[in-house]
């Protein structure tokens, strides 16, 4: 009888430490950047009405601001859109975040320049 219940007892002690040790693995952290602690740059391509009328601006000073603790920022990307992307995208020079008309995503996309 007590060999059982020390069995039961080792067991849900046991078990308690996993799930308490899983728990622990899952912690979130405050650190926000990346494994080498440097800051995560998005680089962004607009098109020329975003460009004229400052959208892109406006859209980058607001998403910096809102992860500026998180170690992400994001920054023009400063290509010409048609040529640098069509000769350097599929090089892996191209921009994370690409903000175009419709129909030229479609054609960088069908050309192999950016994936849909």
């Amino acid at each position: 009888m007590i060999n059982k219940t020390l069995k039961k007892l080792i067991c849900l002690g046991l078990s308690t430490i996993l799930i308490a040790s899983l728990f622990a693995g899952c912690g979130g952290s405050d650190d926000s950047k990346d494994a080498s602690g440097e800051t995560i740059v998005l680089h962004i391509l607009e098109n020329d009405t975003a460009k004229s009328e400052g959208y892109l601006e406006k859209l980058i000073d607001a998403f910096n601001e809102e992860y500026k603790d998180k170690g992400i920022q994001a920054v023009d990307a400063n290509m010409d859109e048609f040529t640098d992307l069509a000769a350097n995208g599929p090089y892996g020079y191209g921009p994370d975040v690409l903000y175009q008309a419709n129909d030229q995503l479609m054609t960088f996309a069908a050309d192999k320049h950016i994936l849909p």
